[in-house]
């Protein structure tokens, strides 16, 4: 599983990208809005954890970016946003699993994020056509019915 980690606090971001990797994720960690657009056009992800406002800048249009390549994709949003004014949240990006308080440690966003994709997972995991190519080494038969 794939996890992109977009957050200005930057020891936040190591320590969660590290508890990522140690439950067996490959992971992308970064400040940058930029640098995490072109990681999302570049592949497909399957998680996304990122702060709802880098820079002054909403990152709502990445978390539905990531959601149009994988359908699949859950999202833990950090957010400054308390009691109603996070209703409309889920609304706006369909692939929120789970809201977050700004002052969250990478302890709890490893644990919401492993959640979070634990539920992807059940659903089943639907990738973007032609992006997922079978591992031949993973024991997968495949078959084609001829007319």
């Amino acid at each position: 599983m794939h996890v992109l980690i977009l957050d200005d606090k930057v020891a936040r971001q190591e320590a969660a990208a590290i508890g990522f990797m140690r439950a067996g994720f490959q992971v992308t960690a970064t400040p940058s809005l930029s640098v995490a657009e072109a990681c999302v056009c570049g592949g497909v992800l399957d998680l996304l954890i990122a702060v709802e406002r880098l820079q002054g800048r909403l990152t709502h249009s990445l978390a539905l970016l990531a959601e149009f390549h994988n359908p699949a994709l859950s999202t833990v949003l950090i957010t400054d946003r308390s009691g109603a004014e996070t209703d409309e949240l889920p609304e706006l990006i369909p692939s929120v699993h789970s809201l977050v308080d700004g002052q969250a440690t990478a302890d709890s966003l490893v644990a919401l994020g492993r959640s979070a994709a634990d539920v992807a997972l059940s659903f089943g995991r639907r990738r973007a056509p032609g992006r997922h190519r079978p591992d031949p080494s993973a024991g997968l038969v495949m078959f084609r019915h001829a007319a």
